[in-house]
């Protein structure tokens, strides 16, 4: 064979070879990858959720959800701190840190993905609960799901038990749900824009490193009845995920652990009352926010005051130095450098996507 053609399909060849390898690669990879591309608001991450839900697609659900960002921005330290404690949750549900190998990377991002899908399964299973025609196997489910239920040998609870497992098992293909209005948390609970929330939610985002957080709800309509799913949302630069279910809103209106921000016609809520209303809850969340300004103003500037008093001359090092002493002697301490007081009126607003209109 002539050399010149024999050399240039060696080249051919090899260069075939790297470029397919190469696809390859990144096409696994892409793969692999749990969390999507991110939204444009929290409204469109939480209806991005409910219509993957709705699809019963569960890749669909979990791109909705921060996972690797969530897993290499964790910041396991300020978890301790805020928690002044170091308990199963920190080995199990949340990202260890430092993540210094892959092997770590990938445990992370697994136990991030069973976080997520024991949600989603207590999602199915308060809809079940909800849509149950069989009030014997419904209340035993509801009472399995939030405290247990012994058997103690009793042959009824025995047969009931068998049919909530075969319940449990069953499909909601044929649940009719439709996806309505997404809702501003304040508009469910005034509490929401409280310094004490937000001072909470600001500590919530600093664990995660956030770029942005909120809380968001959406209204669903499970076989003809309304109900209404609660989400804290995170920004990581300039994308919006979902970060959890349930969430700062759906602790305030008490929802049980286990419904997942899930509030239904059985979750201790009344969803027609809470929806009744909302518009006028949010009105007077919102005027007493726009009311607290000039003493948020104030508090903001005498924050600043006092902390430039405190570090004055001081190196960042020696601050860092400093701060870090102070905050292992009150391990629920703040650095004061994240404390909310360090934002003004108008930055607290921008962070966590409040509107006064």
């Amino acid at each position: 064979m002539n050399k010149k053609i024999l050399k240039v399909m060696t080249v051919v060849t090899i260069a075939t070879v790297f470029f397919l390898g190469g696809c390859g690669n990144r096409t696994a990879n892409d793969a692999k990858k749990v969390e999507g591309a991110g939204f444009n608001s929290p409204e469109e991450a939480i209806t991005a959720y409910a219509e993957a839900f709705k699809e019963q697609n569960l890749e669909k659900m979990m791109s909705t959800f921060a996972v690797e960002t969530y897993c290499e921005r964790y910041d396991a330290n300020e978890y301790t701190r805020w928690m002044s404690a170091i308990t199963p949750q920190n080995y199990m549900d949340q990202p260890t840190a430092p993540t210094t190998d892959p092997f770590t990377r990938e445990l992370n991002i697994e136990s991030r993905r069973g976080s997520l899908a024991e949600s989603f399964r207590y999602h199915k299973l308060a809809i079940l609960s909800a849509t149950c025609t069989d009030n014997e196997v419904k209340a035993l489910l509801d009472e399995s799901l939030e405290t247990g239920v012994a058997l103690h040998g009793d042959e009824n609870i025995i047969r009931l038990a068998s049919e909530v497992t075969r319940y449990n098992a069953s499909s909601i293909a044929n649940v009719e749900i439709s996806i309505g209005e997404t809702l501003q948390p304040e508009e469910l609970s005034n509490e929401y824009v409280s310094l004490t929330s937000l001072r909470r939610m600001k500590r919530h985002a600093d664990v995660c490193r956030a770029d942005g957080f909120k809380s968001v709800a959406i209204v669903l309509n499970i076989d003809g009845e309304k109900a209404v799913l609660c989400m804290d949302t995170v920004r990581y630069g300039d994308k919006w995920y979902n970060l959890y279910c349930g969430g700062n809103v759906g602790n305030m209106l008490l929802l049980h652990n286990k419904k997942r921000g899930l509030a239904i016609s059985d979750s201790g809520v009344d969803v027609e009352a809470l929806l009744s209303k909302h518009g006028e809850t949010g009105r007077a969340a919102r005027e007493e926010l726009k009311a607290a300004e000039a003493e948020w103003t104030e508090q903001h500037a005498e924050f600043l005051r006092e902390y430039r008093a405190w570090t004055e001359g001081l190196s960042d090092r020696e601050i860092d130095v400093l701060i870090e002493k102070e905050m292992l002697q009150d391990l629920r301490g703040i650095d004061p450098r994240n404390d909310i007081m360090m934002m003004s009126f108008e930055e607290m607003l921008a962070f966590f996507e409040i509107r006064l209109d």
